[in-house]
């Protein structure tokens, strides 16, 4: 066995002295078995994120609070900003020409996350709501869900005509909708017409344009 030089010696020992602190840190003690049927650390049970020994933020990982209270200084900001005020005044003071923001609807399934915090930053007030009237329990979440959108969207400070959105499953937007699309057709903008159809003969069914793959390189062959 060939013999270790002192400098890939010294090496070897501080990678391991190394290896050693990085486990004690994340490894808690709790994660071993013996403890806990001893009844010492955390009880069976926790998941596995208790076991790791992660570092403890100074500040609320959430605005809201167990008891469903939002954090104090959250509703400071939204006291003193006053979007829905700050929105009206833009409209009464505003002498500079108009502009629209077309802003992607957000589904209506549920409680908003940072993706639609993300896309109202980048961009007026709307909703995504499909009309099924055969699932009223559906429709009844939808506008239940609207609501909790809008009072979201009101704290994170998106100024809008908040009084009068619009919304898609609203027979008036569906009616205009139909006249408008009536007019494309008219126009000849909307026909109906042959269109290619990728196929896979070796998979035996149609492919996306996605999935195609197209020979970059080309032969030239002369003709005898």
């Amino acid at each position: 066995m060939p013999l270790l030089s002192c400098k890939k010696l010294s090496a070897l020992i501080h990678y391991r002295i190394q290896l050693g602190k990085i486990r004690k840190y994340f490894l808690s003690t709790s994660l071993c078995l013996n403890d806990r049927e001893k009844g010492k650390g955390k009880p069976a049970g926790k998941k596995y994120a208790d076991t790791i020994n992660l570092p403890q933020m100074p500040y609320a990982l959430s605005v809201y609070k167990p008891d469903g209270r939002c954090n104090e200084r959250e509703s400071y900001i939204q006291k003193i900003a006053d979007f829905d005020g700050l929105y009206k005044w833009q409209r009464r003071n505003n002498k500079a020409p108009q502009f629209t923001i077309h802003d992607g609807p957000p589904y209506a399934n549920g409680q908003p996350h940072v993706g639609h915090a993300l896309n109202k930053a980048r961009s007026a007030n709307d909703f995504s709501l499909t009309d099924i009237q055969v699932r009223k329990q559906a429709d009844k979440f939808s506008r239940e869900t609207l609501a909790t959108q809008r009072d979201e969207f009101k704290t994170w400070g998106v100024m809008a005509d908040w009084d009068n959105p619009y919304i898609t499953s609203d027979r008036h937007f569906v009616a205009k909708e139909l006249d408008i699309f009536q007019q494309l057709y008219n126009k000849g903008l909307i026909y109906q017409d042959y269109m290619p159809v990728y196929w896979s003969p070796s998979s035996r069914t149609a492919l996306a344009e996605a999935e195609l793959e197209y020979k970059t390189t080309i032969r030239a062959y002369q003709c005898t």
